[in-house]
């Protein structure tokens, strides 16, 4: 048997071990890239956690198949292992630019939500002539911003702001030509500019986090696994060869011819 087949032999169960650590590394993947994806959709901190656990054990792997490796496959390991802990980098991003955008519908939408809509009934129940046009585009902004929680359309997000808008022209004129309504009006204008402007902060955030999450991650993530897959493939093309060599070199030992 010569020495380089002798070699080959030798690498046939480091091999096999360096590919079931790569593959554990690429399902653990798979999954992270699952679960922030479900976490984008259901806001549930429990897909979250699971991302953290998935590539944790990514890491855990490459970094087992460290040691197995020759030098020339090193560069391959630690690549791997830099772009999955980038991807975890950017994943954290997402997860908490989603997290901004739910605390602003906590702190700055909800609230103002229901203050806004008390506000607009006993200004109604004060002088319904002159106030229920207001009153009116609070309730059009009102079911604009809770369709756009509901599925963020950029076009009830407009419907919404457009509301917000004729409302507040409203109320310029309503103050001009209605002295005696000025005081009633001014608390309520205040309560729907923050309505307002808490809207726009959440589009804004709702916004910035889904690029992150469509144009930084997943174009990342799907590179990151097809490198993986080829570099599987390439391992498992070599253990093949290997375990064929090895097949060849049992027949000779048992007399039967070798085909040269």
């Amino acid at each position: 048997m010569s020495s380089s087949l002798k070699k080959y032999f030798d690498y046939l169960d480091k091999i096999s071990e360096l590919i079931n650590q790569v593959s554990h590394a690429l399902q653990n993947y798979i999954a992270a890239r699952t679960a922030i994806r479900d976490y984008v959709i259901n806001a549930d901190e429990k897909h979250y956690a699971e991302v953290k656990e998935r590539i944790s054990e990514a890491l855990s792997a490459l970094q087992a198949a460290e040691p197995i490796v020759e030098e020339e496959t090193l560069d391959n390991i630690r690549g791997f292992l830099d772009v999955i802990r980038k991807w975890g980098d950017i994943a954290r991003d997402v997860h908490d630019g989603f997290a901004s955008y739910r605390e602003i519908i906590q702190t700055k939408i909800l609230p103002n939500f229901s203050a806004v809509t008390q506000a607009g009934n006993a200004l109604l129940q004060s002088a319904p002539a002159s106030t229920i046009g207001i009153v009116n585009d609070v309730q059009t902004a009102n079911v604009a911003v809770m369709g756009y929680l509901f599925d963020g359309d950029p076009n009830v997000a407009e419907a919404a702001n457009q509301a917000f808008r004729s409302a507040k022209t409203k109320i310029g004129a309503l103050k001009k030509s209605d002295k005696k309504l000025t005081a009633a009006l001014k608390p309520f204008a205040a309560g729907l500019d923050a309505y307002a402007a808490g809207f726009l902060d959440a589009v804004k955030s709702r916004n910035k986090a889904y690029k992150m999450f469509r144009e930084d991650l997943a174009p990342f993530g799907a590179e990151i696994q097809e490198d993986f897959e080829d570099f599987h493939a390439w391992l498992a093309d070599m253990q093949k060869g290997i375990k064929d060599l090895k097949v060849l070199a049992d027949h000779g030992k048992r007399g039967i011819p070798q085909v040269h």
